[in-house]
C-alpha cells in the first residue's frame, strides 16, 4: 500500500510539470501578407478621339518586394507586364490603331517570384477591369425576341431633327441581332430608322450603345418602318460628354 501511495504522488508530479510547461510556450504568430494589385481607375475611361497610347496606371499596397509578373488581357488577348524589384508605380499602355475606339481591359493574375518563401499573398483587387473609349465611341447593338427581319441605320439629323438619309452605317441582317458602328461619332442629333423586310409586326427592341460615358440601354416598340429611337450627343468645355435620348420624334 505505502508503494502504490508513492507512485501515484510520482504520477501526479510528472502532470502538474507537464502542464506548466504548456502554458509557458509563445503563441504561433504568422507572418503572412497579402500584396494588393489594381487598376487605379475603372469602368469606362473616355479619352480623346485622336489619342493612340493612353497609359492606364496600377494601383500597389506596396513596393514590389521581388521579381513579379502581372497577367491581363485586352480585348480577351492575355499579355503580362513584367515589375522589377523596388517598382513602386506602373502602368499598362493601351494602343489604338487608327481604326480602333475602344479598348477592354482585365487583369487575370499576378505572381510574385519567391513570394512565398517571404510569406507574401499576391492578389488581384476587385478593382480589376477598365474600358478605355475615344469620346466618340459608338455602337449600338439591337436585338429583339420576335421573328421579324428588321434592317436598321444611323442617321444624322438636321438641327430640327429632319431626316438627312446621310447614313453613317447601315445593318442589314437577317438574324434578329444588328450592329451599328458610328465611331468616331460627332456631336450633333442622330436617330435610328427602321425597316421591315416583309410583313411588319410589333417588336420589343432593346438598343444598347457603347458609348465613351458607359452602356446606354433602351427598349422601344417598333410597329413600323421609319425612325424609332433619337438622340443628341454633346461635349461640354471639359470635355464631359452627354447623351440625350428620346423615344418620341424631339421635333
Amino acid at each position: 500500500m505505502k508503494h502504490i501511495y508513492k507512485l501515484s504522488l510520482l504520477v501526479l508530479a510528472v502532470f502538474t510539470f507537464t502542464g506548466c510547461a504548456i502554458d509557458d510556450d509563445d503563441p504561433v504568430v504568422s507572418n503572412e501578407r497579402d500584396l494588393v494589385i489594381g487598376l487605379n481607375r475603372t469602368g469606362i475611361i473616355a479619352v480623346p478621339d485622336d489619342t493612340t497610347v493612353y497609359q492606364l496606371g496600377i494601383n500597389f499596397t506596396d513596393v514590389i518586394p521581388e521579381l513579379s509578373r502581372l497577367f491581363y488581357t485586352v480585348d480577351g488577348v492575355e499579355q503580362a507586364l513584367t515589375l522589377n524589384t523596388g517598382t513602386s508605380t506602373a502602368t499598362i499602355p493601351i494602343t489604338f490603331a487608327a481604326d480602333e475606339n475602344s479598348h477592354e481591359v482585365v487583369l487575370t493574375g499576378f505572381t510574385i517570384i519567391n513570394g512565398a518563401a517571404q510569406d507574401i499573398n499576391a492578389v488581384v483587387s476587385s478593382s480589376n477591369s477598365a474600358t478605355i473609349a475615344k469620346q466618340g465611341t459608338f455602337v449600338a447593338t439591337i436585338t429583339w425576341p420576335g421573328t421579324s427581319d428588321l434592317d436598321v441605320g444611323l442617321q444624322p439629323m438636321t438641327a430640327a431633327w429632319g431626316s438627312t438619309f446621310a447614313w453613317i452605317d447601315t445593318s442589314l441582317g437577317v438574324t434578329n441581332t444588328e450592329v451599328l458602328e458610328g465611331s468616331p461619332l460627332p456631336d450633333g442629333n442622330y436617330a435610328i430608322f427602321f425597316q421591315y423586310f416583309g410583313a411588319a409586326a410589333p417588336e420589343a427592341v432593346t438598343v444598347e450603345m457603347l458609348t465613351a460615358i458607359g452602356v446606354l440601354t433602351t427598349n422601344i416598340n417598333v410597329t413600323a418602318d421609319g425612325n424609332a429611337i433619337w438622340f443628341t450627343k454633346s461635349t461640354d468645355g471639359d470635355g464631359n460628354i452627354s447623351y440625350s435620348i428620346f423615344t418620341e420624334d424631339p421635333a
